[in-house]
């Protein structure tokens, strides 16, 4: 590590450990899976709902992993609406577990997808391979992580943080595709083995 540089350090609990394996088990999860951070506070960060679910079955098809999503109880409808349009390569825990049961699922997962929330942070700092995608807000665009990809098309506009001129448009995240999210994937795996 080079001087200046830092790593985030996360610890989950053995029993929230417990919880998250149950939790996956009754997802019928018995391998390799992604986990999905969709969902944020302010719209403008989100990545276009009907991509989720094609990205879902994009990587389903090509990893043969399921993904799942995590988020709080107010994004458990969202996350059932992207899961009904990708039945099978998708399921949802999204308003089902406590911060630290999430943390825990995220920390066995194989490749950790998401916008600038929370839970897409927490990839890098349990040393997940990452993707992250960011438009309204960039907070990095590097880390300390090799295993960590950001995804940012800047704009004129861009980073507009709580204040978007797009009229609701939020081309930043438009501009990022399924297919280059698919393609950084393949890219980070190097050739699909999930990184210790």
């Amino acid at each position: 590590m080079q001087a200046g540089e830092f790593h985030q350090c996360l610890n989950v609990g053995i029993e929230d450990e417990k919880i998250a394996a149950e939790a996956l088990s009754s997802l019928s999860f018995t391998g390799p899976f992604i986990a999905a951070a969709p969902f944020t506070t302010r719209p403008q960060k989100h990545w276009i709902r009907e991509r989720w679910s094609e990205l879902g079955r994009q990587l389903h098809d090509e990893f043969g992993w399921p993904m799942v999503l995590l988020g709080g109880p107010a994004d458990q409808q969202s996350a059932d609406e992207i899961c009904a349009r990708a039945p099978g390569a998708t399921s949802s825990l999204a308003g089902r577990l406590p911060l630290a049961v999430s943390m825990a699922v995220l920390k066995r997962a194989a490749l950790v997808i998401g916008v600038d929330t929370g839970l897409t942070h927490m990839g890098p700092a349990f040393a997940r391979p990452t993707i992250a995608l960011f438009g309204a807000t960039c907070p990095y665009l590097h880390t300390t992580c090799d295993n960590t990809r950001v995804l940012y098309h800047k704009r004129d506009c861009s980073p507009c943080r709580r204040q978007p001129s797009c009229d609701g448009a939020y081309s930043c995240m438009r501009d990022i595709s399924v297919d280059e999210v698919v393609t950084t994937a393949h890219d980070l795996l190097d050739g699909g083995g999930p990184m210790a």
